[in-house]
């Protein structure tokens, strides 16, 4: 009787360890969840929604809502294909980004921007094209014409239908810019 006195000590320990082990790695896995909630950013769940090919939904801060495809996130922008246009967005006009699938899975990421590159920088990549732009900003006033100049901290586009009259457009205050 000793020996199967032991023998069920024995398996009772083990079905134990196991059970820590088990309770030990769920514990791991939520504070792992926690941690990386924590540490998310609007760069990585962006990063995350263009990843999963998800339609989404982008609100500015000039109350626009822009529905479609994240395409590319950079630096300090993200692009979206709305009805066959490019919109870029300057992360700070995002006022909220949703998906509009129910299988939305978490997007609590702190991943880097896979563009390393500014919206500055796209726009002087479409100054070779002579874009034409609709540029919505942050009080609502909507402007459309050719892109012009690209400095630092402004975007020149020459106004459709006035002549050669140019609005200038501090970049701080663009709360959208569609390229058609």
């Amino acid at each position: 009787m000793d020996g199967d006195g032991e023998h069920d000590r024995l398996d009772q320990w083990l079905v134990d360890v196991r059970g820590d082990d088990a309770r030990i790695s769920r514990q791991r896995e939520r504070w792992l969840a926690q941690q990386t909630a924590e540490n998310a950013t609007l760069v990585g769940a962006l990063v995350d929604l263009t990843e999963s090919n998800e339609p989404v939904v982008v609100e500015t801060l000039a109350g626009r809502r822009i529905n479609g495809l994240l395409r590319a996130v950079g630096l300090d922008f993200c692009a979206i294909v709305e009805h066959n246009r490019w919109v870029l967005i300057p992360l700070g006009a995002v006022t909220s980004v949703r998906s509009t699938t129910a299988k939305q899975r978490g997007v609590n990421s702190d991943r880097p921007a896979p563009l390393d590159s500014t919206l500055t920088e796209a726009l002087v990549d479409l100054l070779e094209e002579r874009a034409r732009l609709a540029v919505s900003v942050v009080a609502g006033e909507h402007l459309a014409g050719v892109l012009h100049n690209v400095g630092q901290d402004l975007v020149t586009l020459r106004l459709d239908g006035e002549g050669d009259r140019r609005a200038h457009v501090p970049l701080a205050a663009v709360s959208s810019i569609v390229v058609s």
